[in-house]
């Protein structure tokens, strides 16, 4: 019953977070001249101009080879966080930004082959590390301010979740006797 509802909330709270960065703007450079007006978004660019549009335009736009979408560099931020996190220590965590694993994703995604293959290597190894991390302090204390502000949007579902559950079975097996 737990493993239902932790996937529910997390898929559902990953959705959530994926659509509301589909709709942050992102910069663009113009392959061509392009004038576009729908859905209240007017678009009047001359080739090489760049704009911030909506990142999903900007995917459309891409695809249509009328737009470079200008993206960060996230695999530096992956080393980054890979590296801190196996500094930090078994008991804590260094701090995410809360929509680290969406814009990774993302970025991710819109490698090639070889690049991708490498980035999600590098970010399985972060989240087993930050997951053992997660699991360990979720299970003694309920979710402080400090700690609550170095976890991503899914690490807090993550640890609430866990700290529940395992206040349910220490409860259940030993009867209030804690």
């Amino acid at each position: 019953m737990l493993s239902l509802t932790l996937c529910v909330n997390i898929n559902q709270l990953t959705k959530v977070y994926h659509i509301g960065h589909l709709l942050e703007d992102v910069k663009v450079r113009f392959k061509k001249d392009t004038k576009i007006d729908i859905f209240s978004i007017n678009i009047d660019a001359k080739e090489n101009d760049l704009q911030n549009i909506p990142r999903w335009l900007a995917g459309i736009l891409e695809e249509s080879g009328m737009v470079e979408i200008q993206v960060q560099d996230m695999s530096v931020d992956l080393l980054r966080a890979l590296s801190r996190e196996r500094i930090a220590g078994s008991d804590q965590l260094s701090a995410l930004k809360p929509d680290f694993y969406v814009r990774l994703n993302a970025y991710i995604e819109s490698r090639k082959d070889a690049e991708r293959e490498k980035l999600s290597i590098s970010m399985q190894d972060l989240v087993l590390l930050r997951l053992g991390k997660i699991i360990h302090l979720a299970r003694s204390a309920p979710l402080n301010p400090d700690l609550e502000q170095k976890l991503t949007y899914e690490e807090k579902t993550l640890f609430q979740l866990i700290h529940k559950a395992s206040s349910d079975f220490k409860e259940h097996v030993l009867g209030g006797k804690q």
